[in-house]
C-alpha cells in the first residue's frame, strides 16, 4: 500500500506548508472564472482560446501576488461554502415535506432569497477585518434569547387566536392549508401524482 501508514492530517498540513490553500487553490478559482467568462463573451474572437488562457492565467497570477485579496478568499469561501450547504439542508426538509423547486414561488420563494442574502451579507463582512458590521447588528446570547421570546409570543398569539377552519367542504388542514397556501404552496404536503 501506498498510502498505508499516511495520516490525512498531516498531509493536509503539509499542503498547507507548501502554499497549496493559500496559493494554488485561488490561482485555479481566478483562473477558472476568468478564463469561463472569455470563453463567454468571446472578447477576441470566436476562436481565440489560446488567448484567453493568457489573460487568464495572468489575471490569476496578479491576484495571487496580493496576500490581503487571498486573505479575503480564504476566509469569504468557507462561510459561503457554509452558507451553499445549510440553504441545501433547508431546500431538502421542504422537498421532505412535498415542496417542489418549480412550485417554490411567493413567500417560499422570498424567505430562501433573504436567508442567501442575510448569509452572504454575514460572509462578506466577517470575512474582510477592515469591515464590520454595525453595533445594533451584532447580537449577543441574551438578544437570540429575547428574539426568540418574540418569535414564541408571536406564534402562541397566532395559534389561540385563529379560526377553527370547520367550514363546509373544508377538506381540513384549516389555517396551516391558508398559511401555506398564502407562501405559494399549494401543493405542501400532497402527492403530485394524486391531484
Amino acid at each position: 500500500m501506498v498510502f498505508g501508514n499516511t495520516d490525512m492530517g498531516v498531509m493536509l498540513r503539509d499542503l498547507e506548508n507548501l502554499g497549496f490553500y493559500e496559493v494554488l487553490l485561488p490561482f485555479l478559482l481566478i483562473f477558472t472564472i476568468i478564463f469561463a467568462i472569455l470563453q463567454k463573451i468571446k472578447l477576441f474572437g470566436p476562436t481565440a482560446k489560446n488567448i484567453n488562457i493568457i489573460v487568464a492565467v495572468i489575471i490569476a497570477f496578479f491576484v495571487v501576488r496580493v496576500p490581503s485579496i487571498v486573505g479575503v478568499m480564504t476566509q469569504f469561501l468557507p462561510k459561503v461554502s457554509i452558507l451553499v450547504l445549510v440553504l441545501l439542508m433547508f431546500l431538502l426538509v421542504l422537498g421532505i415535506f412535498g415542496a417542489q423547486g418549480e412550485k417554490m414561488t411567493g413567500g417560499w420563494l422570498f424567505i430562501a432569497m433573504l436567508a442567501a442574502l442575510v448569509g452572504l451579507v454575514w460572509a462578506i463582512f466577517s470575512s474582510i477585518p477592515s469591515i464590520s458590521l454595525p453595533s445594533w447588528l451584532e447580537l449577543q446570547s441574551g438578544d437570540l434569547q429575547v428574539i426568540g421570546l418574540i418569535i414564541a409570543l408571536f406564534g402562541g398569539i397566532y395559534l389561540i387566536t385563529r379560526e377553527s377552519g370547520e367550514k363546509s367542504g373544508d377538506a381540513g388542514g384549516g389555517n396551516w392549508k391558508k398559511l401555506a397556501d398564502s407562501f405559494g404552496a399549494g401543493n405542501l404536503g400532497r402527492n403530485p401524482g394524486k391531484d
